[in-house]
């Protein structure tokens, strides 16, 4: 199943493989996550990514259970 995903979309088997992105930003010394409208173009496509990686995942177990 890694080549499957691996081959798809190597960016998406990166999220699968590490955590999961989620955005961030710096206040008064702290990192705290970033309210849905404070993210930019680049924290968009990262969020595309996970929900890719879940898509696929889900994919992946009904495929299986299907068989």
């Amino acid at each position: 199943m890694n080549l499957f995903f691996q081959a798809n979309d190597y960016e998406v088997w990166k999220v699968i493989t590490n955590d999961p992105f989620i955005p961030k930003k710096g206040v008064d010394g702290k990192i705290v996550n970033k309210e849905e409208d404070e993210w930019d173009e680049e924290d968009l496509k990262k969020i595309q990514l996970n929900c890719k990686a879940i898509e696929f995942q889900f994919l992946s177990y009904w495929s299986k259970k299907l068989q």
